[in-house]
Formats: structure tokens, C-alpha cells, sequence
């Protein structure tokens, strides 16, 4: 049996080989080729083109039907001419002949026509990014695309030059299929602004060339951007977005974590109107409001989301950066306030579960490809029984596409694109398989050497990081042959290697006497901590030690004792700054007593953060009636002499009606009525305190019950 299933893969592969031997032979009279495209476009008709162009496809496919199978059609769809032909004839299908040709005539579109006909990839990303939601509409491929979207899309190519390669050629794209223009009429909701699909993508290319987007953002498909563009917020709001979060939950940047920040809309009948996104956050809002603004701060980040519907309830889904975060891990499309997929409804009578797997195929990139390039053959065969092969080719492969390991995929995203070939930023050398902690921000690094076993036996590797990190070992001092054993996708605590199971290898024979190759690849995505560290077990060696420097030595050359590490500072945008500047430093008269906020004597339940411009800033957190130890922190202060003292604070308040209480000494407290600042900074008008000369202690409380508010520093001035 096996014998005959062997027989019958070699005669599909001998098919296929000779199909492409045949390729410059088979069609005598006529190839594919770059002059007649050219002369099509000149002419503005295209009806000569796309039937030669037909034709040479249906030639070049197998004539019998028994003979098309997934051997015989890889290698053609494979081929960069096929495939470009392929593309040609599918791109002009969907807009239609007479439509393109239309197009055509008018001279300024023919440069731009000419640039997406002459490119696969340009043509691949279209073509797939307006691919429909549904497998069965795919398959049936009846849809078009509307002569529109190339216009916008012309227009972006010819007034923004950097639309044209890179993520703003994504980003071009989709605001081309996708025409984001806010709510129906070009109003954004709430407010009421005008948004444009032109003015939309000048926003996101200015926030992705100033680094505004999450890093994520540069991986994303175009039906992903596509998802970030038709939001309902004015551009203004999305703008306002980006900043509020940076001030006052900087927090949430870790680990693009934004989609928790739906949680800070007050659960209440707002008692303001929604004027705007600002206003949705200080009123709050059951369902309805809590879940258009979790959408909209995803999007103003660069994160796909969409509005789901579940039974008497409004809730929303977003993708994220890291699949094993809560809620529903494992999954990249996660659903936010609300009971998961099972009960979601996504919108146009599709449901939760199909439209999470229907996503997470098309993030089987090569998978999705094949499947879709399978049907677009089939529609250029005039033969049904052929067709029908291809449709059923495609069928089998989309079924037995196998669960995204989101993990590798990751992996390959983040460390692709890593510029380990060009010379690193800085080197060193650690004298065991451990790195420095909290090294820096936003990096790539390597650590590469050989590993010698002090005894023969098997051998498990593990490995902690934050962020990701992936160990290779090879089978012998040879880099080549070095295999994948064990990684991290997203983070772990110091030293921890038992959080994953990822994080464990294999047992691994290795024998003494004998150096194998090994290497650490490591990723800081974000601002916050980062470590690294590998430990092993073995003959002779406790369950998980870190790897001590007596064991490794230095690639390609050197004696033991050490181990090279060497770092990548990665920017997107090496002319753009990744940050604002600072802030100067506050300068004060003489007389006036300055606080900054982190600089307590004694705090509970208030919280430290990173301030986004520098420094550090105070956070009192949202809390209700009862929920655990009141916030207070104390300050020791030393006035010169006593008096009455003019106290001010820089903070960021996103609500309204919202106040500290200070309280000096035994002294009753002073109530400092916070503006509303929309949770950008601002500062509090003077209160009158009363200072004693010499040290004493200033309270800060809040009351009972409050939302939460972020402080940067306090200020007396002596009246």
C-alpha cells in the first residue's frame, strides 16, 4: 500500500516537473511579458490582455482533472511568473475589465497601474486584503472590488511617497479597500467630526513615523489595519487617546496591555452628554460606552478591534501582542467585558467561533495564500471539472490547515526582522548563560558560544526572559546545524523556568570531552524590566542551575570561562525620536517648597509608575466603597519658617468631581477640588495650608469612594 501511495506522489512531482520544463515550450505563439501590459495600459483596453493572459493560465494547468492535486499545482502557483499572471488576471477580474480599462485612459493613473501590475507582492496584498470574512464567499469568488478603492489608492500613492513600500504600503492599502470614513456620513461618533479616509491615513502614518503605535502594529495584515482604520473616533479623539494613556496609565504601554484600559469607564448612567471620547471616559457608561471606548483606545494604539453583541449585553474584541495573557488564553483575538466568542456576535450574521477561526487561518500566511491562489486558478479555467479539482485542492489544504502555534509564529515575527547580520550596538561578556537585568529599553540581542558537558548523559535545557527569547543547540560545534529547543513568547519572572512548558527542552544526549554550538536569541519589546537567563540539568548537576561560565566558551574562538553577548538597539525609525522629549527639570523660587510625588516617606495602596517624559509619577487607583486599605501616602516636609503656605499639585484627572484630601500634622484636612484635565496634565488651583517651622508630616488621601488620578508633584509657596 505504501508502495502504491509512494508510485503515485512520484508521478504527481514528475507531472509537475515537466509542467515547469515545459513552461517557455508549451505556449509558442505567446508569454507573458511586460511590453504588452504596458501597451494595455496605454490603450486603456485591457479585454486583449486579460484573454491571453486566461488563455496561458488554462494552458499551463493540467489538461486531465484526475492529474490536478496539491504536487502538480504548488510548483506552478510557486513559479514567479505564473503566480504574477495569476495575480494580473484576478486584479483585473475583481474590477472588471471594462473598468480597468476605464481607469486606464485617464494618463495620470497609468504610472501608478503600471507600479501594482509590474509587483506580486503589491498585487498579493491587495488581492488579499479584500479577500471576504467567509471561507464559502472565497471559495465562491463572485465578489469585486469597487473601482473606488483604486482610485483612493492612487491618490495615496501619488500624494504620500511613503505609501509605497513598508507598513505605509499596508496602511495605504487598507485605507484603499477599506474607505474609514468614521460612522456612516463621515461623522466620527461620539462628536460628530468630520473624518476623511485621507485625512485617517495621514493620521496613522504620522503616529507610526513618530513611533506613537505599538510595536505590533508593523506585523499586522491589512485586513488587521483594516480593523484599526474603521473606527468610529474622530482623529482628534484617537490622537488624544495615545497622549491620555501615555500620562496617565503609562502602565498599560507594557505589554501593549491597552485593551484593560476599558475597565477606567465608570460602570454608571453618565450624567454628561458624549461629546466626545474625553467625555465617554468622564462620565462613563454601561455596556454600550464601555465597549465603544475599549475599541477605540485599542485603535488609537494601532490595535485591531471590533464591537461585539452578545445577548442584553455590548462588549468588544480585540488582537493582541500576546496570545497567553487572560481573558481566553491562547488566543490572539480576545473578547474584552464580556462572556467570550461563544456568545458574540461579530456583525453581519457571523458568530464569535467562526470569526475567531476564520482570523486566526489567515495568520497561516503561506497556508492562506495557497488556498486563495488555488481559487483564483479555478476561476480562470473554463473547464468545471478542473476548476472544481483546484476548488477541491484548496478545500483540503484550508481543512487540514493545523492550529496557528502562535508561539512560533510570534518568534518569527519578532526575531525576522532583527538586524543580527549587521554589526551590534555593544558587546560583552557574561560569565555565565545569564544577561544583565534591566539593561535597557526596546533591544534585540544575542548570546552565542559553545557549551562543554562535564559528563556524558542526557541533558534538558531551560530558559527564563522577559520578553521573548528562543535557545538553539546544535548537534555539534557547528552553528548550522543548530535546532530550536525552547523559548519564551511574551515574559516569565526572574529565574522562573516552570511557568511554560515551553520553556523546557527535550533531555538532550550530549557527550564529554565535546563542544556543541549554542545560542540565545533575546527581544525587549517594550519600556520596563527585562532578564535573561538559561539553566540545564544533568549528570552531575541539580535540576535547573544557570549555566555557569566554567561550562561555555566564546564563539568561534576562545577558552572558558565566558560567553559573548551582543545588543541591537532597535528604533522603526532610526531619524525619529521613540520619545518625547523630557520635561525640564521644574525650576522653583526661593522660598517655595517642590515635592516631587515619588519622593515619600511612606505610602499605601498608591502606585509608582514610569512617567512617559521622565521621572516617575504617583497613581492613586480607581477604588469603591470598602474595597480594601485606603490610599494614603505621607510626606516629610521642612518649612522654613511657619505660615500659611499657597499648595498646588500637577496632576491628570480623567474624571470629573474628583479631590485629595491633605492633611498636615493633627491638623484637620484641606480639600484640593481636582479640574478635570481629560488625563492629560494639569494644574490644581492654589488651597491654602498652614506649615509649622521644621520637618512635619503632609497626608495625602482620597475619598472613599473615587476614580483613579495620577500625580507628578506638589508645590507650597509661602504667602
Amino acid at each position: 500500500m505504501k508502495t502504491r501511495k509512494r508510485s503515485r506522489e512520484t508521478r504527481q512531482c514528475v507531472i509537475a516537473a515537466v509542467l515547469l520544463l515545459a513552461l517557455p515550450l508549451a505556449v509558442r505563439a505567446w508569454a507573458p511579458n511586460s511590453q504588452d501590459l504596458e501597451a494595455a495600459i496605454r490603450a486603456g483596453d485591457f479585454s486583449g490582455y486579460y484573454a491571453k493572459i486566461s488563455a496561458w493560465l488554462d494552458r499551463k494547468t493540467p489538461d486531465d482533472a484526475d492529474q490536478i492535486s496539491l504536487a502538480t499545482t504548488k510548483p506552478l502557483i510557486k513559479d514567479p511568473v505564473f503566480r504574477k499572471t495569476l495575480d494580473q488576471r484576478q486584479f483585473i477580474a475583481k474590477h472588471g475589465v471594462d473598468k480597468i480599462s476605464a481607469f486606464a485612459k485617464d494618463k495620470a493613473n497609468r504610472e501608478f497601474l503600471a507600479w501594482v501590475l509590474k509587483d506580486t507582492k503589491k498585487m498579493d496584498l491587495y488581492l488579499k486584503g479584500a479577500t471576504p470574512m467567509r471561507d464559502k464567499n472565497r471559495e465562491a469568488n463572485t465578489y469585486t472590488i469597487g473601482i473606488a478603492a483604486l482610485e483612493r489608492w492612487k491618490k495615496l500613492y501619488a500624494d504620500h511617497p511613503d505609501s509605497r513600500d513598508g507598513v505605509c504600503l499596508k496602511l495605504a492599502i487598507a485605507t484603499a479597500l477599506y474607505n474609514p470614513q468614521g460612522q456612516s456620513g463621515g461623522k466620527s461618533y461620539p462628536g460628530g467630526k468630520t473624518v476623511t479616509w485621507e485625512g485617517r491615513y495621514e493620521h496613522y502614518e504620522k503616529a507610526y513615523e513618530n513611533n506613537e503605535l505599538f510595536p505590533s502594529f508593523d506585523d499586522l495584515l491589512v485586513c488587521d489595519i483594516g480593523k484599526v482604520l474603521d473606527s468610529w473616533a474622530s482623529d482628534e479623539d484617537l490622537a488624544w487617546g495615545r497622549e491620555m494613556v501615555r500620562t496617565w496609565r503609562p502602565d498599560l504601554l507594557e505589554k501593549e496591555q491597552i485593551p484593560l484600559m476599558s475597565s477606567e469607564v465608570w460602570r454608571r448612567f453618565s450624567p454628561y452628554g458624549f461629546t466626545g471620547f474625553p467625555a465617554v471616559l468622564a462620565g462613563g457608561g454601561k455596556c454600550g460606552p464601555r465597549a465603544f471606548f475599549g475599541a477605540f483606545i485599542c485603535e488609537a494604539f494601532g490595535i485591531p478591534a471590533i464591537g461585539i453583541g452578545q445577548p442584553g449585553h455590548a462588549c468588544f474584541a480585540a488582537k493582541v501582542a500576546y496570545p497567553d495573557m487572560e481573558p481566553q488564553p491562547g488566543s490572539v483575538w480576545k473578547v474584552y467585558q464580556g462572556r467570550g466568542w461563544k456568545y458574540s456576535d461579530c456583525g453581519g450574521a457571523m458568530y464569535g467561533p467562526e470569526f475567531r477561526a476564520e482570523m486566526e487561518k489567515r495568520y497561516n500566511v503561506a497556508e492562506f495564500s495557497m488556498v486563495e491562489h488555488l481559487r483564483w486558478l479555478a476561476s480562470a479555467l473554463p473547464s468545471e471539472s478542473r476548476a472544481e479539482a483546484c476548488r477541491e485542492v484548496a478545500r483540503n489544504i484550508w481543512k487540514s490547515m493545523p492550529p496557528l502555534n502562535w508561539d512560533v509564529r510570534g518568534l518569527d515575527c519578532v526575531f525576522g526582522s532583527m538586524p543580527f547580520n549587521s554589526e551590534p550596538t555593544e558587546t560583552c561578556e557574561l560569565k555565565a548563560l545569564e544577561a544583565p537585568r534591566n539593561a535597557g529599553e526596546s533591544y534585540a540581542a544575542r548570546v552565542r558560544g559553545f557549551i562543554h558537558p562535564p559528563r556524558t548523559g542526557e541533558y534538558v535545557f531551560s530558559i527564563a526572559s522577559d520578553d521573548h527569547s528562543e535557545l538553539f543547540l546544535s548537534a555539534d560545534e557547528n552553528p548550522d546545524k543548530k535546532e530550536h529547543i525552547a523559548h519564551v513568547w511574551g515574559w516569565t519572572k526572574v529565574n522562573n523556568f516552570k511557568e511554560k512548558p515551553s520553556q523546557k527542552s527535550d533531555p538532550v544526549r550530549l557527550e564529554a570531552g565535546k563542544r556543541y554550538y549554542i545560542e540565545v536569541l533575546h527581544r525587549e519589546m517594550f519600556t520596563g524590566p527585562d532578564h535573561l537567563s538559561v539553566a540545564w540539568s544533568g549528570p552531575g548537576i541539580a535540576d535547573r542551575v544557570i549555566v555557569a561560565g566554567k561550562y561555555l566558551s566564546p564563539y568561534p574562538s576562545g577558552a572558558k570561562g565566558k560567553i559573548v553577548r551582543e545588543v541591537w538597539h532597535v528604533v522603526k525609525k532610526p531619524e525619529k525620536k521613540p520619545e518625547p522629549k523630557p520635561e525640564p527639570p521644574v525650576e522653583t523660587e526661593p522660598g517655595v517648597i517642590h515635592i516631587e510625588a515619588e519622593s515619600f516617606n511612606k505610602q499605601k495602596a498608591v502606585r509608582v509608575y514610569k512617567c512617559f517624559k521622565g521621572g516617575e509619577q504617583l497613581n492613586f487607583p480607581t477604588r469603591g466603597p470598602n474595597w480594601g486599605t485606603p490610599p494614603r501616602v505621607d510626606y516629610i516636609v521642612e518649612a522654613p519658617k511657619a505660615g500659611v503656605y499657597s499648595l498646588t499639585m500637577r496632576i491628570a484627572a480623567a474624571n470629573k468631581e474628583q479631590s485629595i484630601h491633605v492633611t498636615v500634622g493633627k491638623s484637620g484636612p484641606v480639600t484640593v477640588e481636582l479640574p478635570w484635565t481629560r488625563g492629560l496634565w494639569g494644574t490644581t488651583e492654589p488651597v491654602d495650608i498652614r506649615l509649622e517651622k521644621g520637618k512635619q508630616t503632609l497626608t495625602l488621601t482620597r475619598p472613599d469612594s473615587h476614580r483613579g488620578v495620577a500625580v507628578r508633584w506638589l508645590e507650597l509657596r509661602p504667602k
